[in-house]
C-alpha cells in the first residue's frame, strides 16, 4: 500500500467524525441562533458518538471483522501500573484540590450536586459520571485514541500522532463554540486556553494509552471524569480553572515523556494487533 493510500482512512476518520457529529450540532448552533425551528439541547449528547461510529466505519470498511475485534480489544484494555490508574482517576483528585482552593479563594466548599446539573438536562445527581463515561468517554475515545492514535503512531511516533489528533479534536469542537453556552462566552483569550488545554489533554491521553499497551480504556475514564468534574455549568469557575491548569501542566510532563521515547513499545504492540 502506497503512503497516500495509507492515509485516505485516517482522513476519511477525521471527515465523517466531524459529519457524523455535525449533524447534531451545526442544527443546534442554527437553532439556537434563530435561524432554524428551535430544537432539543439533549441532541448534543448524541454528537459525542460522532468519533465512535466514524472509527466503526473506517475499520470495518478497512480492516474487516479482524480489526473491528483489535479496535475492540483496544476499547477494553486497561492492564496498567498505579501510576497510570492514579493519572485516569485524576480528574477526581483534582476536584478535591479544586474544591479546597475554592474553599480559600471564597471561604465555602462547593456544592458537588452542581456535578449532576448539565446543560440541556434535567438535574441527574451523581449519575452523571455514568452518563459522561459512556458519552464523552467511550464515544469520543472509541475514535480519538481508539482508532486515530494507533493509525497515525505507527507512522508519526507519539509527539506528532497526538499533535493531529488534538487539530481533528479541536476542530471536531467548532459548532459547539455557536450554541453551548459554556463556550459560547469565552473570549479570545478563553480560546487560545481552550486550544492548549485540549492540546495539552492529547499528550496526556496518549501517555495514558501507551502506558495500558495502546489501549483505551484509560482514555476513557480520563476523559469521562474530566467532563464530570467540568463541565457542568455550576462548576465553571475556580472548579474548571484548577482541574484545566493541572491537566495543561500533566500534559507538559506527558510531552516530555514521549520525547524521551515512551510509549515506542506501545506503538509495536498496536501494530502487531
Amino acid at each position: 500500500m502506497t503512503a497516500p493510500s495509507r492515509a485516505l482512512p485516517i482522513l476519511w476518520f477525521f471527515l465523517l467524525a466531524w459529519l457524523f457529529s455535525w449533524v447534531f450540532m451545526v442544527p443546534l448552533a442554527l437553532a439556537s441562533h434563530g435561524a432554524i425551528a428551535p430544537l432539543p439541547g439533549w441532541l448534543h449528547y448524541l454528537s459525542a458518538y460522532g468519533p465512535l461510529l466514524s472509527a466503526l466505519v473506517v475499520v470495518g470498511a478497512t480492516e474487516g471483522s479482524a480489526g473491528l475485534r483489535a479496535w475492540w480489544s483496544r476499547l477494553t484494555e486497561g492492564r496498567a501500573g498505579a501510576w497510570p490508574w492514579t493519572l485516569a482517576l485524576s480528574p477526581l483528585l483534582l476536584y478535591g484540590a479544586a474544591a479546597v482552593a475554592e474553599r480559600l479563594v471564597r471561604g465555602a466548599w462547593p456544592d458537588p450536586r452542581l456535578l449532576g446539573r448539565l446543560n440541556f438536562l434535567p438535574d441527574i445527581g451523581l449519575w452523571s459520571v455514568v452518563l459522561w463515561l459512556f458519552n464523552s468517554g467511550l464515544g469520543e475515545e472509541a475514535g480519538w485514541r481508539g482508532y486515530a492514535l494507533p493509525a497515525l503512531q505507527r507512522r508519526f511516533g507519539p509527539r506528532l500522532a497526538s499533535l493531529v489528533v488534538a487539530g481533528g479534536w479541536i476542530v471536531w469542537h467548532v459548532p459547539a463554540f455557536f450554541y453551548l453556552p459554556s463556550y459560547a462566552r469565552l473570549d479570545a483569550g478563553a480560546v487560545v486556553g481552550f486550544v492548549l488545554g485540549v492540546t495539552s489533554g492529547a499528550f496526556l491521553l496518549t501517555w495514558l494509552s501507551n502506558a495500558s499497551s495502546g489501549g483505551t480504556l484509560l482514555p476513557i475514564v480520563w476523559h469521562g471524569l474530566f467532563n464530570f468534574t467540568t463541565a457542568p455549568p455550576g462548576n465553571a469557575g475556580t472548579i474548571a480553572a484548577v482541574i484545566s491548569t493541572a491537566v495543561m501542566v500533566l500534559g507538559f510532563l506527558a510531552l516530555f515523556a514521549l520525547r524521551r521515547g515512551a510509549g515506542a513499545g506501545a506503538a509495536r504492540a498496536i501494530g502487531s494487533r
